[in-house]
């Protein structure tokens, strides 16, 4: 499309363009971006081929009416995002004025309510794990409370190494995977308590 005209699909491109050159986003970020683009088209039929100027503020707000019906809270904020980096990519190109989806306004997110075991409860259960008998029983109630104690994703967990673990400072140096990091991009430093330590680096083999 040329400058000052454009489709909603001419717009997505350049913005799929846009998101895959994007290196401060990992892979699962993008993924979930590219599936919030494949719900928005699916659920606006003609979107691709409407106009982008012609897209007003009433069609963004039919269309979040129906969505917010069917999609959870998250995956309609994150929809919603998606249609506003859309429309920019347009209002950057010089093809309209104003982004129309900013009428749309974000679903409420509730937080989980987590039934979380007490501390008793909580050793109760690493030893019927750590006794259940199986070939693996002992690992599998030390990763729960490496996992636990540290407050790690297991993603993070599976590529801490001995290096990582510094046990005079008490400290646990979490870098993620080697190629995507962890998920906010930082390298954090874990404290640990001497109570912890007999067990917690056990995992760390």
């Amino acid at each position: 499309a040329g400058k000052g005209r454009m489709t909603f699909g001419g717009a997505l491109e350049i913005y799929q363009k846009q998101l895959e050159a994007n290196v401060s986003l990992k892979p699962s970020a993008k993924l979930y971006r590219q599936k919030c683009i494949g719900a928005l088209v699916r659920t606006w039929p003609g979107l691709k081929e409407k106009d982008i100027r012609k897209i007003s503020g009433r069609d963004c707000l039919h269309w979040a009416g129906g969505f917010g019906k069917d999609y959870s809270p998250s995956v309609f904020n994150n929809t919603v995002g998606t249609l506003r980096h859309i429309l920019n990519v347009a209002i950057s190109e010089g093809a309209r004025y104003g982004n129309p989806a900013l009428l749309i306004k974000k679903a409420k997110v509730r937080q989980k309510n987590l039934t979380l075991p007490e501390h008793d409860q909580f050793l109760k259960l690493v030893e019927a794990v750590r006794h259940a008998g199986s070939r693996f029983s002992e690992s599998c109630a030390d990763l729960i409370q490496f996992l636990a104690f540290g407050g790690f994703r297991k993603s993070e967990a599976a590529n801490i190494t001995w290096g990582d673990c510094d046990f005079e400072k008490k400290e646990i140096v979490v870098r993620g995977d080697p190629e995507t990091g962890t998920k906010n991009w930082t390298i954090r430093s874990e404290e640990h308590t001497s109570e912890l330590q007999s067990r917690q680096y056990l995992v760390c083999r």
